[in-house]
């Protein structure tokens, strides 16, 4: 599932705003309080017309507005879909799906999010409402009745609760009791079973996960709890109904006197164990965090193994609350489908999985390293220029330089290091963007500059000899990871030299952009529909060398 491209109009924070998604992984990156959450629950609010926030959509409406728009193009289950959801104050939300009107319940079950954020992490100690909220919200886009259900039972709940808490000042109000009572039981029936059977898919999907993450020293396992009487949550639904009939009768006297609903689906519990013991008691702080992480994604691998297809996933802000070994795994574990994230790796491109790493490549990487660089601060960096190259970072010119620079200011220690080796810091395109980012400065004027150890004798003749630009004539790159076309680059430095003058009669194709295309020559897996291409993320550089021997040689 992915979401294309968002619109929204007096959504929250935004007057107007439109965003565009990779089909991969997305960063959001901006300041506190600038809308990354809300920019998040406005693609959740397709799931199904509410919010994972609050229950009222009069605050979902922008301060001094009176309607919010949130218009998107998303692809799930095999087509295109273009929803718009319409908000205004004191009427009723109107949802539209390809042009049709539909209703918050047909909307449910089009299209899936999985939303990660940094509550979640709480949620095995929290009380039993965050793992009832944590299924509700999970089992709502796998069944999309369920969410009907729910909002019976809420309706429900709220009126039993005004009779019980009124029924002293009108005692005419208990006629209707046992009406509302039996009805709640029976909808209590539906819903029990549809967490019980989740609960058991979770179970089994979760355990797995948590037993990898925690290297194998911790077992997590769950169960569903519901009222005393039902002694089998997967039972039928006859049998459930009665044994809640019963648990209510038993507690009639006591709901009277209390004022309160003591029977019924809202005093259910999803039961978390570790090692056999109950995690809200006795699980540390790491061990309630790994849980946690685990049910979240158990939780997207279950609706994976329902559709075949991944749902969107939403991490919002949850990587800076985690460890660095925390922060890995969940990195690692997300491969497939497209990911919205609202914060900074902290340890930038490092952290991120190379299956990420080449997505990360298909956003343009100057701009992602900008931003990354803003939201990370850096307290003190060392830079190796032991052998510096003029061309391109996996060589072709290279200069034997014996330096290394420590710097506090990234920016600046970027712009002095283009200075050294003829170029400007304009040349370089995230160096300006972090400046104007305030990431730092590219003023050397203004810079403090202590040189140690200097040589006797300078370098000298720091002048580009172009030979990555010569040897590039034979290319045609077109979002070329910078691992794949540097093997290229080594690969033809070699057969130049060996073979002399290279003859190819077709341009040789590297790049992302040539997934899907055809073509005659391509290096990389990304131009397998190619008539003659070799297969690698990213092929080694004796294996291209190899395979445009053999074509030169064929020709």
């Amino acid at each position: 599932m992915i979401v294309r491209r968002i619109a929204l109009n007096g959504w929250r924070n935004y007057a107007f705003a439109t965003a565009e998604f990779s089909p991969g992984t997305n960063v959001i990156t901006g300041e506190n309080a600038q809308g990354k959450t809300n920019l998040l629950e406005a693609v959740y609010l397709l799931t199904g017309g509410k919010s994972f926030r609050t229950r009222f959509d009069k605050e979902l409406i922008g301060f001094g507005y009176t309607s919010a728009e949130v218009l998107a193009d998303v692809y799930a289950f095999g087509r295109e879909q273009t929803v718009r959801v319409v908000l205004r104050q004191g009427q009723r939300k109107q949802i539209w799906q390809n042009g049709v009107k539909k209703t918050a319940a047909e909307l449910a079950g089009n299209f899936a999010a999985v939303l990660f954020c940094p509550d979640d992490l709480n949620i095995i100690r929290d009380g039993p409402a965050a793992r009832r909220r944590m299924m509700d919200m999970a089992i709502s886009q796998l069944r999309p009745k369920y969410g009907a259900l729910l909002a019976e039972y809420s309706r429900l709940y709220d009126q039993k609760s005004a009779i019980l808490r009124d029924w002293h000042e009108k005692p005419s109000l208990l006629d209707t009791l046992d009406d509302f009572s039996d009805q709640m039981c029976r909808v209590s029936a539906k819903l029990i079973r549809y967490r019980a059977a989740y609960a058991s898919r979770l179970n089994i999907a979760a355990a797995p996960i948590h037993a990898d993450f925690s290297g194998g020293r911790d077992a997590l396992t769950l169960a569903y709890r519901t009222v005393s009487t039902v002694t089998d949550a997967l039972g039928t639904e006859k049998e459930i109904y009665y044994a809640l009939c019963d648990h209510q009768e038993q507690h009639r006297r006591a709901e009277l006197d209390s004022g309160q609903c003591l029977t019924g689906a809202h005093k259910d519990d999803l039961i978390i164990d570790i090692n056999g013991q109950p995690a809200r008691a006795f699980a540390s702080q790491g061990q309630t965090r790994t849980a946690a992480l685990s049910l979240k994604l158990a939780e997207r691998e279950i609706f994976h193994d329902e559709f075949d297809e991944y749902p969107v996933l939403m991490l919002d802000d949850v990587l800076s609350e985690l460890d660095a070994q925390r922060q890995a795994f969940v990195l690692n574990r997300i491969g497939g489908g497209q990911t919205l994230i609202t914060c900074a790796l902290k340890n930038a491109k490092g952290l991120i999985p190379n299956s990420e790493k080449r997505r990360f490549h298909a956003l343009g990487l100057h701009a992602p390293i900008a931003h990354l660089n803003a939201l990370i601060h850096w307290d003190f960096i060392l830079v190796d220029n032991i052998c510096g190259d003029l061309d391109f970072e996996e060589g072709g010119n290279p200069v034997e330089m014996d330096r290394i620079f420590a710097c506090k200011d990234p920016v600046l220690c970027d712009s002095f290091v283009c200075r050294t080796m003829g170029y400007q810091p304009q040349d370089v395109p995230y160096i300006p963007m972090a400046d104007a980012l305030g990431v730092g400065s590219t003023d050397l004027s203004a810079a403090t500059i202590t040189a140690l150890n200097e040589p006797a004798q300078a370098i000298t003749d720091q002048r580009p000899s172009r030979r990555v630009q010569a040897l590039g004539r034979y290319v045609c790159a077109d979002a070329a990871c910078s691992a794949c076309y540097g093997s290229l680059l080594y690969a033809l430095n070699k057969l130049e030299a060996d073979y002399g003058r290279l003859t190819f009669d077709d341009t040789i194709c590297i790049g992302q952009n040539y997934r899907g295309k055809t073509g005659s020559l391509g290096i990389g897996s990304c131009t397998q529909g190619f008539a003659c291409s070799l297969k690698g993320c990213p092929p080694s550089a004796a294996e291209i060398y190899d395979f445009l021997l053999a074509h030169m040689t064929a020709r």
